[in-house]
């Protein structure tokens, strides 16, 4: 799949998975986004959570999102993001 795909994939998903887990906004970033992802390398996302996640909701919203884009899913939320490393990934991140 290519970043315009799961982009509208995402897209179209946003209000249920805002209604189920509180997703407020959907990022894609990394390696995929950037076009020099090895094989079976998972798709980075971050998201932006309205409240807070349960570990089972967290990785229930993983699982989700790897349904959607029929992939692998490397999920981060935006609050937990190392500022050191969003420095390296704001720039080339895709806002959903």
């Amino acid at each position: 799949m290519s970043t315009s795909i799961w982009r509208s994939a995402l897209r179209h998903s946003l209000p249920s998975l805002r209604s189920r887990y509180g997703v407020e906004q959907l990022w894609l970033f990394g390696p995929h986004t950037r076009g020099d992802a090895p094989p079976g390398v998972p798709l980075d996302i971050l998201a932006d959570i309205d409240g807070s996640l349960s570990y089972d909701d967290f990785h229930a919203l993983q699982t989700a999102l790897a349904e959607i884009v029929d992939m692998p899913v490397e999920l981060v939320l935006k609050g937990s993001m190392d500022p050191a490393i969003a420095e390296i990934v704001i720039p080339e991140m895709i806002a959903i």
